[in-house]
């Protein structure tokens, strides 16, 4: 369910703050082909009014990533080189004091990471603001936050499969139901688990009299011996 994800990404984003070093981690999902939602935010109350829930356009985290140095798995993105019509998605600036330090953490600056399916399609990004200690994070905070990215990418996938999964579900229970022809499922000691209302008027029973008996029981006697396909081709005719 979509409330397991997001208290799962929650999680993955309170971690995040509590063992690396940021005051700000954020993890937007993909809804659909044109928006991004925020669906986890860590930090102080303000980041949370401003981002938690917001939709945001696809092509402004396009734009941000063209703009952004690779960083291994992340992406960095020197707040001199922000695009002018990111406003749609730096929502939030840290109300600090900019440092000329040529390693320190400006205001502006951002980090963050796309989080990809197996098969390559984009799933999310998850995003860090405000290092504690005021600078640009090192070599070994950012395999720690690529791990995060992993985990968190295998969460939104695994749930994606399994919102797909119940959708096929749904499907395949209305088809079966209202086709015409008469359709039985079996277990495997021939024990009827499932007929559709086409089956039920075929033999002029109710569902509950059906499932959990044999076939046979509904066979007439010099039909009994007959195998699986030409039962069906009985049943179809």
């Amino acid at each position: 369910a979509f409330e397991d994800l997001t208290s799962l990404l929650q999680q993955v984003s309170d971690t995040i703050v509590e063992s690396l070093g940021f005051e700000v981690a954020v993890v937007n999902i993909v809804v659909d082909d044109d928006t991004l939602l925020v669906a986890a935010v860590t930090g102080p109350d303000e980041v949370r009014e401003a981002l938690l829930n917001r939709r945001q356009g696809r092509d402004g985290w396009r734009r941000l990533l063209a703009a952004s140095e690779p960083w291994g798995q992340l992406r960095f993105l020197d707040h001199a080189k922000t695009p002018a019509d990111s406003a749609g998605i730096l929502t939030w600036i840290p109300d600090i004091a900019a440092s000329d330090a040529p390693d320190a953490w400006h205001p502006e600056d951002s980090l963050f990471a796309p989080l990809f399916a197996g098969d390559g399609r984009l799933l999310g990004m998850l995003s860090v603001d405000l290092p504690r200690d005021g600078k640009r994070p090192g070599p070994a905070t950012c395999r720690a936050l690529e791990a995060f990215t992993v985990t968190a990418a295998l969460a939104i996938e695994h749930a994606s499969m399994a919102a797909q999964s119940r959708r096929s579900v749904r499907e395949f229970d209305a088809v079966f139901d209202s086709s015409p022809v008469a359709i039985a499922l079996l277990d495997a000691s021939v024990h009827l688990i499932s007929v559709n209302s086409a089956y039920c008027a075929f033999l002029h029973r109710d569902r509950e009299d059906l499932v959990g008996r044999r076939p046979a029981e509904f066979t007439h006697p010099d039909d009994v011996g007959l195998g699986l396909d030409e039962f069906q081709h009985l049943l179809s005719g």
